[in-house]
């Protein structure tokens, strides 16, 4: 891919115990101390300078490519197949991403009486949700501080898959036969599961539901990615937001109405910033989960990696911004008192509240 021109130059950033606000449009602002000193020839930003995301997408995205390139070629142990998946969710949050920066580029319409140059906020927005749903599910299913526990939410995340692969309607005889084949495979994921350890731990209203496929056991996508580290507050009003996009609500049809070129670009600083935060988290996991992609990391420029370090925002930074957490103390409470709630929830493995990331 080509990512960088002379159109795009690096930005110079990261001054010394600094603090940097990202404003989203109608959104609540994203602050965070930064105590990082400057290293290499990098020069510290000046003062007031109106820092791009969009630039630092475009310094993080080759490193992701030189990250998931790095396991191209390698053996994969016998019975650790399954880990190649993480390859494919990877590959598809690295697809989303190439097609945001193309995206915010800005296109052109042509026609008789002369042209329309616009950036399709729309999309971005659209896509920016799927890089958030592309995260949180890769976290949560490959991303858990206990390898066997990864691979259980690997296996209930399988079983859903192809649970909903065959119940949808078919006419073709070789689209049959794949799901005869199929369903077969779903029969042997639930013997395998009901005999996992962590199956056992759950209450019985969770095991029917994860055996049915339904691997958030009632749970919103919200409420997922509050287990795997973003705050409550964080996700308040955004991810509706940018789902109002994806459903083609009012409110979207309204701003794209009324908004012009420059409108548009601001308008799609705030998902672009959302996007910065998803790569550098996923940078930071895949990092942590292959170690050759953890060199790639290592190797990077000294300003690339301090790109990602200023995009890995974690629950703990935006409690500087918002306060704590409630629903995580609330959530951590519930776990320690089953038996007050009778949702799907209860009764299940006690979640780690701080997460794996290394720091």
């Amino acid at each position: 891919f080509s990512i960088r021109s002379s159109q795009s130059p690096k930005t110079d950033f990261y001054p010394s115990a600094k603090e940097y606000v990202f404003r989203g449009q109608g959104h609540a602002s994203y602050t965070r101390k930064l105590s990082m000193s400057n290293q290499g020839s990098a020069k510290p930003a000046v003062e007031g300078t109106k820092f791009d995301p969009l630039s630092h997408l475009q310094i993080m995205l080759p490193i992701l490519i030189g990250m998931l390139e790095a396991q191209s070629g390698k053996p994969i142990p016998e019975g650790q197949g399954w880990k190649n998946d993480r390859q494919f969710l990877a590959k598809k949050f690295l697809y989303h991403l190439r097609t945001l920066l193309r995206t915010a580029e800005g296109e052109k319409i042509t026609y008789s009486e002369g042209e329309h140059s616009f950036v399709d906020h729309a999309t971005i927005n659209i896509i920016a949700r799927a890089l958030l749903e592309n995260f949180i599910v890769f976290e949560w299913v490959f991303g858990a501080e206990e390898e066997s526990l990864s691979y259980f939410r690997y296996l209930t995340w399988v079983l859903a898959g192809l649970r909903e692969r065959t119940d949808t309607s078919t006419l073709t005889e070789a689209s049959k036969k794949k799901q005869l084949a199929e369903r077969a495979r779903c029969e042997k994921l639930c013997e395998d599961i009901k005999a996992n350890k962590h199956f056992l731990e759950l209450s019985k209203g969770a095991q029917k539901a994860l055996l049915l496929g339904k691997w958030r056991m009632g749970r919103s996508v919200e409420e997922i990615a509050q287990q795997v580290g973003f705050h409550s507050r964080q996700l308040d009003g955004l991810y509706s937001y940018l789902c109002s996009y994806s459903h083609s609500s009012y409110i979207s049809a309204l701003q794209i109405g009324q908004a012009d070129e420059p409108m548009e670009r601001e308008l799609s600083r705030m998902s672009i910033g959302v996007s910065c935060n998803m790569t550098a988290r996923m940078i930071k996991t895949y990092a942590r989960l292959f170690p050759d992609a953890q060199q790639v990391f290592e190797s990077s420029t000294a300003e690339d990696k301090r790109a990602v370090e200023r995009w890995n925002f974690l629950r703990e930074d935006f409690e500087m911004s918002y306060g704590p957490d409630i629903a995580k103390v609330r959530r951590a409470w519930k776990d320690g008192h089953p038996d007050s709630t009778n949702d799907s929830l209860a009764g299940q493995a006690k979640p780690a509240v701080r997460q794996s990331f290394p720091q």
